[in-house]
């Protein structure tokens, strides 16, 4: 992933958790979440679901499909995660 891709993930994420309370998924994510229904782990308020919406709607509108292939990159990002977590270390670096 680029540099830039990077730094906009960051923000992203970082909007999550101003918005939604979460850092752990990006907002792109949480919007396929709530346009899917699959939301009720979220736990959000009704004008979060309503803005999730709102901005899922516009964002699939322009690029078809981007909300759901959030949900996938958000999955490859906890594995990937998961896995560096999972490496043997030898606890001196």
């Amino acid at each position: 992933m680029s540099y830039f891709k990077t730094v906009m993930l960051g923000l992203d994420d970082w909007g999550s958790a101003a918005l939604l309370g979460r850092n752990d998924l990006c907002i792109s994510a949480a919007c396929g979440l709530v346009r899917t229904q699959r939301d009720a782990g979220l736990k959000l308020w009704a004008w979060q679901r309503i803005f999730l919406k709102g901005v899922g709607s516009a964002l699939d509108f322009f690029w078809p499909g981007h909300c759901e292939g959030a949900i996938g990159g958000d999955i490859n990002r906890a594995n990937s995660t998961l896995a560096l977590l999972q490496e043997p270390h030898d606890g001196n670096r």
